[in-house]
């Protein structure tokens, strides 16, 4: 299992083993990635691995936050790669999807954000 990384940690090395894998954001149920994307470039080969972006998030709890799903990656094989995150100013976290709770919150801090895998 991989510890969440913080969304400001691009470069970081992970190992992967196959399977699909799922993407969330831990720290609140409204996501807006706008242009923030991510991508897996493998070590050994340069070989970059971009998710698949959901178009229907599903919203949990985990880690004892609230994460949303946003995508999935499907790992061919074992690889050890590095994660990168492309404008991470851009993602936007609110605690509550509810529209009349998330007009009065304020979006939360980048440094606060994580992804789970």
């Amino acid at each position: 299992m991989i510890k969440p990384i913080s969304i400001l940690d691009s470069g970081k090395e992970v190992e992967l083993y196959q399977r699909t894998y799922k993407i969330s954001v831990i720290g609140g149920w409204s996501v807006k990635l706008n242009s923030f994307s991510m991508y897996f470039k493998e070590i050994d080969s340069d070989r970059i691995i971009e998710p698949k972006i959901l178009r229907w998030r599903l919203q949990s709890h985990k880690h004892g936050q609230r994460t949303k799903k946003f995508g999935t990656v499907y790992i061919p094989e074992y690889i050890r790669c590095t994660i990168h995150f492309t404008n991470p100013d851009d993602l936007k976290v609110k605690r509550s999807n509810l529209i009349i709770e998330s007009i009065f919150q304020k979006s939360i801090s980048t440094e606060l954000l994580f992804i789970d895998i």
